[in-house]
C-alpha cells in the first residue's frame, strides 16, 4: 500500500471521527472505546530452570500447544458498514509497523488474518468475517487486552506469550562467514632449510623438511617429507602422503593415506596407512562440544535476559515477546553459582540461581565422536623409510545420552591380537567429574590374555581444584604396536594433586606412585608455590621429592620479570641433594606476528661432583616478507673438558599461490591469506586480527602467514595511509579458509570523482530547470540517485564513465532519459546542463 493512499485512508478515518456521521440506519453515532476488552489479566512467567546442551530433562517445557479445535465455521459476513482505515500495530509493547484494518459500527478493530499470523498463532476456531475477498479476525477475540487510541490511531494489543514463536539463541555456534562455503584453489608449498654443526665436525648436517599442499574446494592432498645430508651421504624419509576431504555439514573428515590413530586411555596412537573416517569438531571452532547451561522461558513483554557467574556479568540477551530458548552458554573453572536475571519492559526482575559443573570431559546431549580408521602399521618413517607392515584396525565411538552421561567404545588390533573396552564419563553438579575406562586383550601369538582399568576423578571449585586417577595393567595385556616388540606397560600407575589460591600466593601439592613390572615402587611428591610480587614479576617455587633406589630432592626458586607484552626474563635456581647445583637467567622478546626481529639470550652454570660447567647461548630471529631467518649458538665450556660450540641455522619459508596469484614468503603456521587493494596500493598499512602485520608492497598487497583455520579471521587496513582523494569500501573484512590453504581478501579503494551540473527540461520550448527532484541513474548494475537543488543543480560521486539509463517522476508521471559520464582523470567533472525531457 502507497504511503499516499495510507495518508488519505488516515484522513479519512479522522474525519468520521470528527463528524460522527451515521454508519448504518438508525445505528447512533460512532464512538471509539480505549478499552475494547480486558477480561484476562495477563499471562504470569513462568519460572524456568537450567538445562543443558541439546536436550533438557529437567528444563521448563513451553507452554502446552493449542488443543485440536473443530474446523472453523464458514465466516460470516462482516458487519455491514466498516470503515477502513490504517493503524500503528504494538503487540505486547513492540511495534509492528502500521496495519490496514476496518473499524465497525460498535467499535471493535477487525485485523487481517494474514497480517496476525506473521506475528503471532491464531487459533483455527478464531472467529472470521470475509471482507472483499480478504478474511478478518476481532482483535478482541485473539488479545488478553486491547485499546484503541482514537487519536493517533494506535491499535495496542497484548496476545498470550505462548502464542508466539519460539525464540532461539545459541551462544555456542557461531557460523563460519559465508565464503568458506566454496573455497578458492590453492597451493602451498612450505619448506624448512637448516644446518647444524659443531667446531669439531668436519662437516656438519643439512636438513631440508618440505610439505606440499593443494587444495581445492574442501579436498587437500598434502605430501611432507626430510631430505638429510651429511659426509656420510643423503637420506630421505617420506613422512606422510595424504588425501583428506572436510565434510563441513556433518564435522567429518575422511583421510586416505597416512595417518595416526588417536591416543586414548588404556590404548595406543599409532602411524597407519590406509583410510580413516573421523569426527573433526576442529571444522567448527565455535561449536560447544561439552555439556552446558541452557535457558527456557516465556517473555509477556521485552526483556533482557542476563546471565552472571558468580557476580560478573558473562552474557547478556535481548529477548522479544513469547517462549525463548537460550542454549549453550559456557565457562570455565569447574563448578560455578550460574545466576539468571530477566527484567522486562517495566523493569520488573526475576531472578533463578543454580550451580553448573563447568567440564571439558564428555560430550553434549545427542553428540558423537568417533574415528574409524583401517589400513597397515607403518614403522617410524625417519628410521625406515616408511615400511609398511601387517594390516591393522582401530576404532572408538563415544555418544552423549544428556547433560551428565557419556558412553563409548573402543577396540583396535590386527590378525594377531585384539584390545578394546569401554568408556563411561559422568559430570555432577556437586561431586564434578569421574571417568572410567576398561578394556581387555587376547594377544594369540603369545597365548596371553590381559585385562586393565583406569579410573579419575577431577573437581574445581572457586580457589580449589584436585585430581585423581589411578591405572592398572595385567601381565597380559597388550596394546596395538608397530614392529615386534611390544610396549611396556607399568603393572599399576597412580597420582594424585591438590590445588589452592589464596592472597598469599597459589599452593600445589602432587603424589605419584608407579610400579613397573618387578621393581620396586617409585613414589614422588611435588609441593609448589608460587606468588605474583608485582604486575611483571612473579615468584616460583618447588620442592621435589622421589623415593627410590636413587632417592633424590630438589628445590627450586625462580623470578620472572615481564616489563612489557614483547618482553619477558626468567632467573632461576635449582638445588639438588646429590651435590648439583645450576643457576639458569634468560632474557628474550616475543617473535612478532609480522615482519621484525626476536631474540633470546640464555646463561646457564652447573656446579658438581665433577666441577662446573657454563653455558652461552645467544638466538636470533628475523621475520622477513619472503622468508623467516633463525640462528642459535651456545658454548659449553668447564667440566675439565675443551669448550665446545655449536651452531645452528634454519631458513623457513614458503611458496603460495591462489587466485591467479603466487607469491613467496616466510613461515605459514596453518593456512594464509593474501591481501590485494584494488588498484594496487603500497605502504598501506595492514592488521590481522589486530595486530599489525606490515605494509602492502608495490602491487598492493601483503600476505598473512598466521590464519586459523576454520576459524573467523579478520583483517583491516589503515585508512589514513590511504590518500585523502580516495574512498575505502570496506575497512573490514572477515573470511574463513580451510586447513593448509588460503584465498585472496580484497580491499576496493575508489578514486573520489565528483560530478556536477544542473538537470533541466524543455516545457514548450522553453528551458526550466529541475528543483527539488530526485533523479535515479543505473550504472554498473547499481543506482545512484542524485537530488536536484535550487536551479537544478546536482552533486554525484564516482560515477562510472559511459551512457546510463537514468529516470524522474515529474507531476506523477516517469521521464526516463540518458546521462552521458566522460571519463576524465580530474576530481571534480562539470556536465553542464543535462537534458531530460521535452514536455509538449
Amino acid at each position: 500500500m502507497s504511503r499516499a493512499r495510507a495518508r488519505a485512508l488516515r484522513f479519512a478515518a479522522a474525519a468520521a471521527l470528527l463528524a460522527g456521521p451515521m454508519l448504518a440506519g438508525a445505528q447512533p453515532a460512532l464512538r471509539l472505546e480505549r478499552t475494547l476488552e480486558a477480561a484476562r489479566p495477563p499471562m504470569p512467567m513462568p519460572m524456568p530452570i537450567p538445562t543443558a546442551a541439546e536436550e533438557t530433562p529437567l528444563a521448563l517445557r513451553p507452554s502446552a500447544a493449542l488443543p485440536e479445535r473443530a474446523p472453523p465455521t464458514p465466516a460470516p459476513p462482516a458487519p455491514a458498514p466498516t470503515q477502513p482505515l490504517i493503524v500503528s500495530l504494538v503487540v505486547n509493547q513492540v511495534g509492528r509497523g502500521e496495519r490496514f484494518a476496518r473499524l465497525t459500527a460498535d467499535g471493535r478493530v477487525l485485523l487481517r488474518h494474514e497480517d496476525l499470523r506473521e506475528i503471532a498463532a491464531v487459533p483455527e476456531a478464531t472467529p472470521r468475517s470475509r471482507i472483499e475477498g480478504e478474511d478478518y479476525v476481532d482483535a478482541r477475540a485473539i488479545s488478553t487486552a486491547a485499546s484503541f487510541d482514537e487519536r493517533t490511531l494506535t491499535l495496542d494489543l497484548r496476545l498470550p506469550a505462548a502464542s508466539f514463536p519460539r525464540q532461539v539463541f545459541d551462544l555456542g555456534s557461531r557460523r563460519a562467514p559465508a565464503e568458506l562455503t566454496d573455497p578458492p584453489a590453492s597451493a602451498l608449498v612450505a619448506y624448512r632449510l637448516g644446518y647444524w654443526g659443531t667446531d669439531r665436525d668436519t662437516g656438519g648436517t643439512l636438513t631440508l623438511t618440505a610439505d606440499a599442499n593443494l587444495a581445492w574446494r574442501h579436498w587437500l592432498l598434502r605430501n611432507r617429507s626430510l631430505h638429510a645430508h651429511t659426509r656420510d651421504g643423503t637420506d630421505t624419509s617420506r613422512l606422510e602422503t595424504q588425501l583428506v576431504r572436510d565434510d563441513l555439514a556433518n564435522l567429518r573428515r575422511l583421510t586416505l593415506g597416512d595417518f595416526v590413530t588417536p591416543a586414548l586411555a588404556l590404548g595406543a596412537s599409532v602411524p597407519l596407512a590406509g583410510i580413516s573416517l573421523a569426527k573433526a569438531y576442529l571444522l567448527s571452532p565455535y561449536l560447544v562440544r561439552y555439556p552446558t547451561v541452557g535457558y527456557q522461558g516465556l517473555a509477556e513483554s521485552p526483556s533482557q535476559v542476563d546471565f552472571y557467574v558468580g557476580n560478573t556479568l558473562i552474557s547478556r540477551q535481548q529477548v522479544g515477546p513469547g517462549p525463548f530458548d537460550i542454549r549453550n552458554f559456557s565457562f570455565f573453572g569447574g563448578r560455578r553459582d550460574v545466576r539468571v536475571v530477566i527484567r522486562d519492559a517495566l523493569g520488573r526482575e526475576r531472578t533463578l540461581s543454580y550451580p553448573f559443573y563447568f567440564a571439558t570431559e564428555g560430550l553434549a546431549a545427542g553428540l558423537h565422536d568417533y574415528a574409524y580408521q583401517a589400513g597397515w602399521l607403518r614403522e617410524a618413517p625417519a628410521a625406515t623409510r616408511g615400511a609398511y607392515g601387517e594390516a591393522a584396525y582401530s576404532a572408538f565411538h563415544q555418544y552423549g545420552l544428556d547433560g551428565s552421561w557419556t558412553l563409548g567404545a573402543r577396540l583396535e588390533g590386527t590378525a594377531r591380537l585384539a584390545s578394546g573396552g569401554g568408556d563411561v564419563f559422568y559430570r555432577s553438579e556437586s561431586l564434578g567429574s569421574f571417568a572410567l575406562h576398561a578394556s581387555a586383550s587376547r594377544d594369540r601369538d603369545a597365548g596371553t590374555n590381559g585385562s586393565a582399568a583406569s579410573l579419575s576423578h577431577a573437581f574445581q571449585r572457586g580457589d580449589f581444584s584436585s585430581f585423581l586417577v589411578w591405572q592398572r595393567y595385567s601381565r597380559g595385556y597388550t596394546v596395538l604396536h608397530p614392529g615386534s616388540s611390544p610396549v611396556v606397560l607399568p603393572e599399576q600407575d597412580a597420582s594424585a594433586s591438590l590445588g589452592y589460591t589464596t592472597a598469599l600466593g597459589s599452593f600445589g601439592l602432587a603424589l605419584t606412585r608407579l610400579v613397573l613390572r618387578g621393581e620396586a615402587p617409585r613414589r614422588t611428591a611435588n609441593l609448589s608455590w608460587s606468588l605474583p610480587l608485582s604486575r611483571s614479576l612473579a615468584f616460583n617455587s618447588y620442592v621435589r621429592r622421589e623415593w627410590s633406589e636413587q632417592g633424590d630432592t630438589q628445590v627450586f626458586v625462580g623470578l620472572q620479570y615481564t616489563p612489557s607484552a614483547r618482553q619477558n626474563a626468567t632467573l632461576s635456581h635449582l638445588h639438588e641433594s646429590s651435590g648439583s647445583r645450576t643457576t639458569s637467567a634468560q632474557w628474550s622478546t616475543q617473535i612478532p606476528q609480522g615482519e621484525g626481529t626476536a631474540y633470546a639470550l640464555s646463561l646457564q652454570r652447573q656446579q658438581g661432583a665433577g666441577g662446573s660447567t657454563s653455558l652461552v647461548a645467544p638466538r636470533l630471529l628475523w621475520n622477513g616478507r619472503h622468508a623467516t631467518v633463525a640462528a642459535e649458538a651456545s658454548h659449553i665450556a668447564g667440566g675439565g673438558q675443551e669448550g665446545t660450540t655449536a651452531l645452528s641455522v634454519t631458513l623457513d619459508g614458503a611458496l603460495v599461490a591462489t587466485g591467479g596469484q603466487a607469491t613467496l614468503t616466510r613461515a605459514v603456521a596453518d593456512s594464509f591469506a593474501i591481501v590485494q587493494t584494488d588498484p594496487p596500493m603500497e605502504g598501506i598499512r595492514v592488521y590481522e586480527n589486530s595486530q599489525e602485520v606490515g605494509r602492502t608492497d608495490a602491487a598492493g598487497r601483503i600476505l598473512l602467514t598466521h590464519i586459523a583455520a576454520y576459524a573467523t579471521n579478520q583483517t583491516t587496513i589503515e585508512h589514513k595511509d590511504v590518500p585523502i582523494d580516495y574512498a575505502i569500501d570496506k575497512l573490514h573484512q572477515s573470511f574463513a579458509v580451510p586447513a593448509r590453504s588460503g584465498r585472496i581478501v580484497p580491499f576496493a579503494i575508489t578514486r573520489v570523482r565528483g560530478y556536477t551540473g544542473a538537470f533541466v527540461r524543455r516545457v514548450a520550448g522553453a528551458r526550466v530547470v529541475l528543483e527539488h527532484q530526485l533523479v535515479v541513474v543505473r550504472a554498473g548494475g547499481r543506482s545512484y540517485e542524485l537530488p536536484t537543488g535550487r536551479g537544478g543543480e546536482f552533486y554525484g560521486e564516482n560515477l562510472p564513465p559511459g551512457r546510463h539509463p537514468a529516470v524522474v517522476r515529474i507531476d506523477g508521471s516517469a521521464c526516463e532519459f540518458f546521462l552521458d559520464v566522460p571519463d576524465s582523470p580530474d576530481t571534480m567533472v562539470s556536465l553542464g546542463d543535462v537534458m531530460t525531457c521535452d514536455a509538449r
